[in-house]
């Protein structure tokens, strides 16, 4: 996508070795260095570094010493796809909340990017749908907002979780973004939260001295600027799950009318949006 290019482009302009059809196989934090082990085609190879940076997404490595990860299932799934609508999403992304679960629509060049959640009995039937019959599907869930839908590419589904380590570093060694916390995506704050732990990592190493980037010094400061923000992102993830999961006799009123309240009041409108794209 447009993200990737950008970053692409950037890297070309640095003198950054970028290594494709490469697997890491494991990485041993040590008191000086840090040890990674992968193939590439086929080969092994083996380097240190003063400090390794894991952000591989949910499906993080497991089993790198001192790293513990706590697990919540949610028992519920999301399917992904990209989808064509008869409107043009002028840059605007949607999100409904359904009886199911909620549903994301986000711009992607000239589609949307589509996020539908529900328990996995809801979920996991859909891949077996043909086109016509998903889409038609999707739109009675969805409503008339872009038109209806015209074209679905791949389904993919995957089991919603949150995930959190015990600590985001070790010596030498960071995990940022997905793969220190993994969230529901109701509200996309994973993605919002892991943007933010690049940004703080990638001012911290450049406002240290070369001697001291991955030492544990350095490390814990990272860690401590970070703990505040990735908290309140998990506990407030978390909690709109469980309010909108929850189908007590009148939740679903109340809910309609707290978000057209909100929708309204465009200063506290304004701070939610604030608060969860920045952080601040």
């Amino acid at each position: 996508g447009a993200l990737s290019a950008a970053l692409d482009e950037r890297l070309a302009t640095t003198d950054t070795q970028v290594l494709y059809e490469t697997e890491v196989i494991a990485i041993e934090p040590h008191a000086t260095s840090a040890e990674i082990r992968y193939q590439a085609r086929g080969q092994a190879h083996v380097i240190s570094t003063a400090l390794a940076i894991l952000a591989d997404g949910g499906r993080s490595l497991n089993d790198i010493a001192g790293l513990k990860r706590e697990i919540k299932e949610y028992g519920h799934d999301a399917l992904v796809a990209k989808v064509q609508a008869e409107c043009p999403h002028d840059n605007i992304a949607y999100e409904r909340f359904t009886p199911q679960g909620p549903m994301a629509l986000l711009p992607n060049g000239s589609e949307f990017s589509l996020v539908w959640t529900g328990s996995s009995a809801e979920i996991q039937p859909l891949l077996a749908l043909d086109d016509a019959a998903f889409l038609a599907k999707l739109h009675a869930h969805f409503g008339d907002r872009v038109g209806k839908f015209v074209k679905v590419g791949k389904r993919m589904t995957f089991p919603l979780r949150l995930a959190t380590l015990n600590s985001t570093v070790v010596p030498h060694l960071a995990v940022i973004g997905n793969a220190a916390q993994t969230m529901h995506p109701v509200a996309g704050q994973g993605f919002n939260v892991g943007l933010r732990d690049a940004w703080t990592l990638a001012q911290h190493i450049a406002s240290h001295p070369h001697q001291a980037i991955g030492g544990e010094a350095m490390l814990r400061i990272y860690a401590e600027a970070r703990a505040k923000d990735t908290k309140r992102g998990l506990e407030f993830t978390d909690f709109l799950v469980s309010l909108f999961s929850n189908d007590l006799l009148g939740m679903h009123i109340l809910r309609s009318k707290g978000l057209a309240l909100l929708d309204m009041v465009k200063p506290a409108k304004n701070l939610v949006v604030e608060k969860m794209s920045y952080g601040k």
